[in-house]
């Protein structure tokens, strides 16, 4: 469970757009890769592709497709290149061999389709507003044309990085915006969407948008082959969130020990006060549905303080004593705290609404204090675990 929502104040931030992934469904009862996919599989392994979700299909565009547990295997018409993305990273056999990169960079050998693997015909521009002097606010306009010959659902997410480019190591999160999402976008539609930026600093830029498949499609989410096969059910406006804690060492193993317990993640309401629980009864996650309206980021906290306990009960630690609670509870936010400082690398958001003060509060205390923290928990805690 999350504490109270807290009025707020300010800090700082930064811009870009994120890629997404196509989320697998169910696998069809046979399936195998051959020919080019075959080979891409077979150089960069089995562990990072994962098994088939489904054998070759043709796009409406002329690509060739293939979902696996992994991401997505694609056969580009354009450039007649055979590659594999996660939706974060894609690995190509081009001609220097196979080679990777992120989703928002290219090759100079690539043709600048200026698409994503998800929908190769949407197109898409970002345009910032003049900002106001001395403000570090930004709104941006964000418009996409769906030239697709099918209708397509939108998750658009704007990030910032602080390095020249998204590709160096040491690049870190700058800014993240509020999702937004536009649905049943219709062949050859056009729709806009203005995003508020908080911003401290000139960041990269990236103009890619997730493209998400219909919302029937998209609930289930398999975070690594070790799972055997078992995979996350996830309500569809979580999903971006839980793939980002596979991202991250700190969140990771929750995301594995969940798909083998068959946790479920929904939406819904929660206790007053909170902003997630977990019922053991169920074994399930509820994220309050108040939350769409901020950062994939900001629910990927909250959810990884309640995958912290149901990974307690389904590890046969839940707490029974009243200090096993507060134990419990110190281990959920210091997870939580984590992934926070993970995904800022250490340099944490303007605190320019409660949730977010709430979560830069939580990070900075684990930081400096751990056991100053563990105490104050104690008496915040006192009426939950007694």
């Amino acid at each position: 469970m999350v504490g109270q929502m807290r009025p707020g104040l300010a800090l700082l931030l930064t811009v870009g757009l994120l890629t997404g992934i196509a989320i697998p469904t169910h696998a069809q009862a046979s399936c195998q890769f051959v020919l080019g996919f075959a080979t891409l599989r077979d150089l960069i392994g089995t562990s990072q592709v994962g098994q088939c979700l489904e054998n070759q299909r043709f796009a409406p565009n002329g690509n060739a497709e293939q979902r696996t547990v992994g991401g997505l295997m694609v056969w580009r018409k354009a450039d007649n290149w055979t590659a594999f993305t996660n939706g974060h990273q894609t690995w190509l056999n081009g001609p220097n061999g196979v080679q990777s990169r992120l989703n928002t960079d290219r090759f100079d050998w690539e043709r600048d389709v200026a698409t994503t693997l998800f929908c190769p015909g949407l197109t898409k521009t970002m345009v910032l507003d003049p900002p106001q002097p001395g403000s570090t606010t930004y709104w941006a306009t964000v418009t996409f044309q769906n030239t697709c010959a099918y209708p397509v659902d939108l998750e658009v997410n704007v990030i910032g990085f602080s390095a020249v480019s998204v590709a160096q190591p040491k690049s870190r999160t700058v800014a993240a915006s509020a999702t937004s999402w536009v649905h049943d976008v219709q062949p050859s539609q056009s729709a806009s969407v203005r995003v508020r930026l908080v911003t401290a600093e000139r960041g990269v830029w990236a103009t890619y948008l997730t493209v998400e498949t219909p919302s029937s499609e998209r609930q289930s989410i398999c975070p690594e082959v070790r799972t055997a096969g078992r995979c996350l059910r996830v309500d569809t406006k979580l999903a971006r969130s839980v793939l980002e804690l596979g991202r991250y060492e700190a969140t990771e193993s929750l995301l594995i020990d969940a798909a083998n317990a068959q946790v479920r993640i929904v939406r819904g309401l929660t206790p007053i006060g909170t902003l997630g629980f977990y019922s053991p009864e169920t074994n399930t996650v509820t994220i309050d549905s108040r939350l769409d309206a901020y950062s994939a980021y900001t629910r990927a906290a909250v959810v990884a303080h309640e995958l912290t306990h149901a990974q307690q009960r389904n590890q046969g630690g839940w707490p029974r004593t009243t200090q096993e609670c507060f134990l419990a509870e110190e281990k959920a936010f210091r997870n939580e705290a984590l992934f926070w400082a993970e995904v800022w690398g250490n340099v944490l958001p303007a605190s320019v609404d409660s949730v977010h003060e709430q979560l830069n509060d939580i990070a900075l205390s684990v930081a400096r204090d751990p056991v100053a923290f563990a105490i104050d928990l104690t008496r915040k805690y006192t009426k939950q675990c007694t």
